[in-house]
């Protein structure tokens, strides 16, 4: 499951530099948020 959540957040991370380069003045936490969802609390 790990390795799941490892793909998800490095695509989601991926997602998040796009945005930011296409919209420069938002600020964009996708990434942090998701990361710090606890293993506990994922749907499969």
């Amino acid at each position: 499951m790990t390795y799941m959540k490892v793909v998800g957040l490095n695509r989601m991370r991926e997602v998040e530099t796009e945005l930011q380069q296409r919209f420069s003045d938002l600020d964009f936490k996708f990434y942090k948020k998701a990361s710090e969802i606890p293993e506990s609390d994922w749907l499969i």
